[in-house]
């Protein structure tokens, strides 16, 4: 597995952040982590990066036990990602391209792909909210990881840029690497999942699996799931 979560809780000041929290993600899949602002989905990245340490339980990355060492196979892209504010979006590609492979190419093939074309002399200071995004992904994929963890990607952008969005993360999703995604938005980019989970105040109500549930497609679950937490989920 690329990510298994066993039995996960985090407490901190005595609150309850995580409460036992189950989760496998096997590789070429798109997990999806839904719920409400405050529901634990950016605390549980927190647990899978080591910027916390679980209260309890046992996190296994590529199945091994959580190391120091695995965050070098893996892409993380925060909510509000910080750039060289006056540098271009091309010179961070190609600056991170030689830091990681010893050329720049990757990074200026990079470009076009993420949809930044006609953007090579606009300083990162003047880029659109979806632009930032875009290159936040850019530089993540830059290290070749084998799992890609993005926080509340979609957030704030236009329909093309959703568009790229998801485009460039289901490409990602091959030969063997998984995706990692938080989101408040329940209907966004249903096809594209493989899994989800739902979080509620630090808990799992519910994990579904393409896979596994083949009966029952992604939207219709989470339907049936949610049912009776409108009111909690306000979403």
């Amino acid at each position: 597995m690329v990510v298994n979560l066993e039995q996960i809780s985090k407490r901190q000041n005595r609150q309850v952040i995580l409460q036992n929290i189950e989760l496998a993600i096997p590789p070429n899949s798109i997990c999806g982590l839904f719920g409400p602002n405050g529901a634990g989905k950016t605390s549980l990245l927190r647990v899978l990066t080591g910027i916390w340490r679980p209260s309890s339980g046992r996190l296994s990355l590529f199945d091994e036990p959580w190391h120091v060492t695995a965050l070098q196979r893996i892409g993380i892209v925060w909510d509000r990602p910080v750039f060289h504010e006056t540098w271009t979006g091309l010179t961070m590609l190609q600056v991170y391209s030689k830091l990681y492979h010893g050329t720049a190419q990757k990074g200026e093939r990079l470009f076009p792909r993420l949809g930044l074309q006609g953007s090579e002399a606009i300083a990162i200071r003047h880029y659109s909210l979806g632009m930032r995004k875009r290159l936040a992904i850019g530089l993540a994929l830059l290290k070749d990881p084998q799992l890609l963890i993005l926080d509340e990607p979609s957030d704030g952008l236009d329909a093309p840029s959703t568009r790229v969005l998801w485009d460039t993360l289901r490409h990602f999703a091959q030969n063997g690497k998984s995706v990692i995604v938080t989101s408040h938005h329940l209907e966004e980019a249903i096809p594209v999942y493989s899994m989800a989970m739902v979080l509620v105040r630090g808990r799992s109500i519910g994990l579904w699996s393409k896979q596994e549930e083949a009966d029952i497609d992604l939207s219709t679950w989470l339907s049936q799931r949610l049912e009776g937490h409108h009111d909690i989920l306000q979403l």
